[in-house]
């Protein structure tokens, strides 16, 4: 049987997720360029030999966070600085307490799916499909 996945959730804007503080890493020099010509998305690609070969993000305050990639950076709006461990986990829906184990934050959030996507879905095989059995 098909399997309804419309969730319709609410949307989480970055300012709901964005933390007050100064304790922020500066974006490198090398990536300054793409920070001051992101577009009105806050998105910069960089391309060598008509190729794509990094991508960059500002996480624009009013809008919903683009997805977490295991690559490429992601900082604030208002200024050069990267996100936090704790702003890359709450958009990536991993718990702020997540034991990382020693892998970048970035990387794993990037490489994996998102919990709470996966929960949603098991909610929905459970009452969709394995409850009518």
């Amino acid at each position: 049987p098909n399997l309804n996945l419309i969730f319709n959730k609410k949307e989480i804007l970055f300012n709901e997720v964005q933390e007050k503080t100064n304790k922020r890493k500066k974006l490198l020099n090398s990536y300054l360029k793409h920070w001051e010509n992101a577009d009105k998305n806050g998105r910069s690609i960089e391309t060598k030999n008509k190729t794509t070969f990094g991508f960059f993000y500002k996480a624009m305050k009013n809008k919903v966070m683009k997805t977490i990639t295991a690559g490429g950076s992601y900082t604030i709006e208002e200024n050069p600085f990267l996100l936090t461990k704790n702003e890359l986990s709450l958009c990536g829906s991993f718990p702020l307490d997540y034991n990382y184990n020693g892998v970048d934050p970035q990387y794993l959030i990037g490489m994996s799916v998102p919990p709470l996507m996966i929960k949603n879905i098991a909610l929905e095989i459970n009452s969709q499909w394995l409850s009518k059995l």
